[in-house]
């Protein structure tokens, strides 16, 4: 594999096409990038907030995840590069959450990077080869004429939320060995804001989703597990360009974004864009 680049605010030549650097209640960071050959997919924190899991595809779709160790200052490391298995030459597609101990994966996959070829898969960890492997589809949920995407996995690996038709679905089991229930549309109330959702993540308890869609982030809430949500709130707004995968490590106080479209660089050439990019981007909250 080719080494990551990873751009780093310290970089102040670095511009870009949107007001991006300037989000309401955020500071930004930095931003992670793949290498050459390789394909930047929306990643996720652990459950833990203590490191970020970067989802990479090389040119044959085969899938990587690049492990960072997060600081509260913002400073993240490298520590670890782990495999995933695939199934039925289906090509990794990132959007990846895990359980609480990490043993755990569902994610999406799809033929010829289509969207409309998404389906959910779920795996287990092998420490010995260090790879998420026995991976299977997710038969019991996945609608093979519709594109499932952007999994929640619960910490304790029972309960599933994921985007299908731009709404979010859940599903729940009642132990680790059976299959997923049926699932059932969260309906969350869009009279307030009209929304194409994108992509969704919870909060560790799972009394607070965040969504995307129309290049904003949206908060919902509820304050037991067996209550709906409330209607969405616009939490983050400003971004310049398609953005999805949020999650947030409330113990590092950091944000991280998914972003796919253009960069722009100054002189010596103020109006060249480089369009469709696709990097994570990294902020700090703000103290209130």
């Amino acid at each position: 594999m080719k080494r990551l680049v990873v751009l780093l605010l310290i970089y102040p030549f670095l511009l870009f096409g949107q007001d991006f650097k300037n989000i309401e209640g955020l500071q930004y960071v930095g931003m992670f990038e793949a290498g050459e050959n390789e394909e930047l997919n929306p990643g996720t924190l652990e459950k833990n907030g203590n490191y970020y899991i970067m989802a990479i595809s090389d040119t044959n779709g085969l899938g990587y995840l690049h492990r960072y160790q997060l600081s509260k200052s913002g400073d993240y490391k490298l520590k670890a590069i782990m495999e995933v298995g695939c199934t039925q030459n289906r090509a990794f597609a990132g959007q990846l959450s895990l359980t609480q101990d990490n043993q755990i994966m569902v994610f999406t996959s799809s033929f010829d990077n289509s969207w409309d070829n998404n389906e959910l898969c779920i795996s287990t960890y092998d420490a010995k080869d260090n790879k998420y492997e026995k991976v299977r589809l997710l038969g019991e949920i996945n609608d093979v004429q519709k594109a499932e995407a952007y999994p929640y996995l619960s910490a304790d690996g029972l309960r599933l939320y994921y985007i299908l038709n731009n709404e979010v679905y859940f599903t729940s089991r009642s132990d680790l060995k059976r299959s997923f229930g049926y699932p059932r549309n969260i309906s969350i109330d869009k009279s307030t804001n009209d929304i194409n959702i994108v992509s969704c993540w919870l909060s560790l308890d799972e009394l607070n989703l965040y969504i995307t869609g129309d290049e904003k982030v949206y908060k919902c809430s509820r304050t037991a597990l067996n209550e709906k949500f409330s209607s969405p709130e616009i939490y983050l707004q400003g971004f310049g360009g398609f953005i999805s995968g949020y999650s947030m490590s409330e113990k590092n106080k950091l944000v991280f974004i998914y972003y796919s479209g253009s960069l722009k660089y100054p002189k010596p050439k103020p109006n060249e864009y480089f369009d469709d990019s696709e990097v994570i981007l990294i902020y700090k909250i703000k103290k209130n």
